[in-house]
């Protein structure tokens, strides 16, 4: 069960992961690998709480892992809790170390963790004007910090800074640093956070309009990484439109009750995104690998 589990998840279906996982749960309670996977499943979908129960779980379970604790450190980090994902990455680093098989890159999970919560203090000097990102990496590490606290127009914002200064970054797909900054948008369009009472509808729809063209961008992005005509291009495309299909963060551009009350030719405008991110996933659902001689 596991194993079928972790192929569909890395396949992008983890609406179909969650019901596997929670029936090997019920067979037996108290595997720990089980309640780590279906954590990671629910992290994916945004279910971050539920994520968190199940690495705390994993870890009451089996307290000497380090899987579960440095997962548990990214699923506090999501939710702005960050001088405690530090302490929980601090100790899956320090199980970890001590196996010799441990191969993950936890040490820099640990100095990334340290950024953040560094950050988080230096942040609300930045909102006052008293203090300025240092480069445009300090931008979009802000933005995450931004995100995770619930202000989504100010990530959105600091992503829409570092993209005007320096472009490429945009064009990182494994990054992801557009899409992330969408999905900001799109919340901050939505009317979602913490600075929604300060957005008027114009603001709104500004949000929701470049949270389409960035959404467009990678999708001209995944279209190109298509015709590579791979196995693993066609794996990874697959993946990433799936989980847009299913990201809540996009709900406001997608679902059809969130599109009843935006104005028609907005409306138009997001159904014309769906169809061609749909269209785009059938292709690679069809595709062929190139036979190369």
């Amino acid at each position: 069960l596991l194993i079928d589990t972790a192929v569909l998840s890395n396949l992008g279906r983890t609406e179909a992961a969650v019901p596997v996982l929670r029936e090997s749960l019920r067979l037996a309670p108290g595997n720990a690998l089980a309640h780590l996977f279906l954590g990671i499943t629910l992290r994916h979908r945004g279910d971050v709480p539920g994520a968190v129960e199940c690495f705390r779980t994993a870890i009451r379970l089996q307290p000497g892992e380090a899987m579960p604790h440095c997962n548990l450190g990214k699923a506090l980090q999501a939710q702005g809790q960050f001088a405690e994902g530090l302490a929980a990455m601090k100790q899956g680093h320090e199980l970890g170390s001590r196996s010799p098989n441990w191969r993950m890159p936890s040490a820099d999970w640990v100095r990334e963790a340290e950024r953040l919560v560094a950050l988080d203090r230096k942040l609300p000097e930045i909102l006052k004007g008293k203090a300025a990102p240092a480069d445009v990496e300090e931008r979009l590490d802000l933005a995450r910090v931004c995100s995770a606290k619930g202000l989504y127009a100010m990530a959105a914002r600091f992503c829409e800074e570092a993209f005007a200064e320096r472009p490429q970054l945009a064009n990182d797909l494994k990054a992801a640093h557009r899409y992330r900054a969408a999905c900001a948008a799109a919340l901050a369009g939505g009317g979602k956070g913490g600075e929604a009472a300060g957005l008027d509808e114009k603001g709104r729809a500004r949000w929701r309009g470049l949270a389409r063209d960035w959404l467009r961008a990678d999708l001209v992005l995944r279209a190109e990484q298509l015709k590579e005509r791979t196995p693993a291009a066609r794996a990874e495309v697959r993946k990433r439109l799936r989980h847009w299909l299913q990201d809540a963060d996009l709900a406001g551009l997608r679902d059809d009750e969130a599109l009843a009350g935006l104005p028609e030719l907005e409306r138009r405008a997001c159904r014309a995104l769906w169809a061609e991110v749909l269209a785009l996933l059938a292709r690679a659902e069809r595709q062929k690998p190139l036979l190369r001689t």
